[in-house]
């Protein structure tokens, strides 16, 4: 069986938040150049998103249920904004 990598057995790891850093990153892994902004095509126009209240012991429930993932995102998005131009595993 495959052992998870990690974040640290990614070359780049891109988050939606910080797209033109996670564009140049992939870019220079790719040695290609890519559009420094992407278009946003799916998105919905005139309708407002829907907001949901969660009582106190479901985002407690939530929150513990994503603990692994939260830290996941935490670690990529500090790898992604305070390292200039990584751009290989490590």
């Amino acid at each position: 069986m495959l052992e998870p990598l990690g974040l640290d057995g990614l070359a780049v790891a891109a988050l939606i938040e910080h797209p033109q850093v996670s564009l140049a990153r992939l870019s220079a892994l790719l040695g290609v150049e890519l559009p420094s902004e992407m278009p946003v095509i799916n998105a919905t126009r005139g309708k407002a998103a829907r907001l949901y209240q969660l009582t106190p012991n479901e985002e407690s429930q939530l929150l513990a249920s994503n603990a692994a993932d939260m830290e996941l995102y935490h670690r990529a998005s500090v790898r992604l904004t305070s390292h200039p131009q990584r751009s290989s595993i490590g």
